[in-house]
């Protein structure tokens, strides 16, 4: 699989574009949300501790969790937050940077989140899932339609 950008990376790349916009960008705040600041700041740690207990369970099953090449994946991980998500850590990053755009209170910054969300479907879950088929095939196919690759989406 040919990966651009690593998850992780993005991630940080995307955030430090929402701090420097929340800091240099054109006053656009044109809503006012109270508490923006804990909602953020909220979604931020939910994000990184789920973030934490997909990277646990990962390490715990002694399977790779290297996203370039999900094929050398050792067994298919069930359990834990993987019981409610196909991707937890994706969703603990796109949690990070809805808090972001939270905290940095300019509407544009949720684009960011959306923008993520959109990419990460098409060009790093798509091509995992059909490396994770032809891995582990009928069994990654049933866990698909039992748990919804974010939270509510299948």
């Amino acid at each position: 699989m040919r990966l651009k950008i690593p998850p992780l990376a993005l991630t940080m790349l995307l955030g430090l574009g929402i701090v420097i916009w929340s800091k240099l960008g054109p006053a656009i705040d044109i809503w006012s949300v109270p508490y923006a600041g804990l909602i953020g700041i909220g979604s931020c740690i939910l994000g990184w501790a789920i973030v934490f207990s997909g990277v646990w369970r990962f390490r715990r099953q002694q399977t790779t969790m290297d996203p370039r090449s999900p094929g050398r994946a050792s067994q298919l991980v069930t359990s834990g937050i993987y019981r409610l998500t196909r991707n937890p850590m994706y969703l603990g990053f796109l949690l990070f940077l809805l808090g972001l755009a939270w905290v940095s209170e300019h509407w544009l910054t949720f684009f960011v989140p959306f923008g993520f969300w959109l990419y990460m479907n098409q060009f790093q879950i798509k091509p995992e899932e059909e490396a994770l088929v032809g891995l582990f095939g009928e069994v990654y196919q049933q866990y698909c339609q039992r748990v919804p690759r974010w939270l509510v989406w299948r």
